[in-house]
Parts: C-alpha cells; structure tokens; sequence
C-alpha cells in the first residue's frame, strides 16, 4: 500500500467517532508497520485541519504513546494550543451572547459557534473553529452591530458574502499571550435573517 492511501486509511480510522475495536487494530497495524508515514499523514491532517482531532482519536485508543516522539510532540502541542484557543473563542461568544441579549437581541449560534457552546464534540479542543457565526432577525442587525462593537469587535472588511445583503463581518484580536499561539485570529460573523 503506498505511503498517502496508508495515511488516509490512519486518519480516517482514527477521528471521532472511530472507537470500534477494529479501528483501534487498523491503527495499531499502521503504527508499527508504516514507521515512514508519519509526514505524510502530519500533512494531510494539518491541511485539512484535523490535526486536534487525530490527537484526540489516538489518546481515547490509547495509541498516543507508541507514535514518533516527533509526531507525538507536535499532535499534543497543536491540540492544546487549539484547547486554549477554543475556551478564548467560547468566552468571546458568551460575551458577545450577554451583549446581544442585554439590548434585546437573541441571535442563533451556526457552523463552529453552535458546536463550541452545545459541547457537541467529546473533547471541544478536537475540532478547529476560524470564526464564531451567529445569525440574527433582520429588524435586530443594527443593535447587534452596536453591541458587538461595543465588547470590542471591529467591523472587518473583506470577508462579505457577495450575495448576502445584510451580512457584516467583524474581528476582536486575542490576548497576545493566546494571539501568539492561535492559528488565525478569530472573526465573528453575523448575519440577518428576512423578517417573517
């Protein structure tokens, strides 16, 4: 089996919801008989972002110890710099959820952001979220506008949806101590639903 359909094969069976005994097998057989696909399969996960997730799924199969000290390493430090990320990212949204509502505004949460607060994945540092998309009442978007800017959000050009009106793009910088570990610095979307 070549080294890309080998490390397709490993990452597959062993992101959530992968527990099943044969999974764990499979991985286990590609951990000691594929030494050589660990750059292989660093770069698939880290460019399609998965790369929490693959830490996640060996640590719950407990197959983080028999990997590459290299691989291990750099699995480990970017799940926990995702984990710090992501509990940076959860406080923005509450605060910007405290703001919206203290001015009357119920926006729903969509995409990353309603993952982040329903705690949907087993382990919340597994998945990458770039930005917290809520969606509000069209009547609404000039007081959640206000209100995100008055947390510290910014509006931020360039990231419009062409073929939505009413679509504002904002941008609150991190902490530098979180800045400098974190991928991208996060954006929150915030669109308005047409009024019914």
């Amino acid at each position: 089996m070549n080294r890309r359909v080998a490390s397709w094969r490993f990452i597959c069976a062993t992101l959530p919801p992968s527990t099943a005994k044969v999974s764990v097998q499979l991985n286990l057989r590609h951990v000691e008989e594929y030494p050589g696909i660990w750059p292989q399969v660093l770069r698939i996960a880290g460019a399609h972002l998965v790369s929490p997730a693959l830490w996640s799924g060996l640590s719950r199969m407990n197959l983080d110890g028999r990997l590459p000290e290299s691989a291990r390493q750099y699995l480990q430090s970017v799940h926990g710099m995702n984990a710090v990320r992501n509990v940076a990212l959860l406080q923005q949204l509450d605060e910007s959820i405290l703001a919206l509502n203290n001015l009357g505004v119920v926006p729903m949460l969509i995409k990353g952001a309603s993952y982040l607060k329903s705690y949907i994945f087993e382990d919340p540092a597994a998945r990458i979220t770039s930005d917290l998309d809520m969606v509000v009442m069209e009547q609404g978007l000039p007081t959640a506008l206000d209100a995100l800017q008055r947390v510290g959000h910014r509006q931020a050009f360039g990231n419009a949806c062409v073929n939505f009106a009413n679509w504002s793009s904002f941008a609150r910088a991190f902490p530098l101590a979180i800045a400098e570990s974190a991928a991208a610095t996060p954006s929150q979307r915030l669109a308005a639903a047409p009024d019914t």
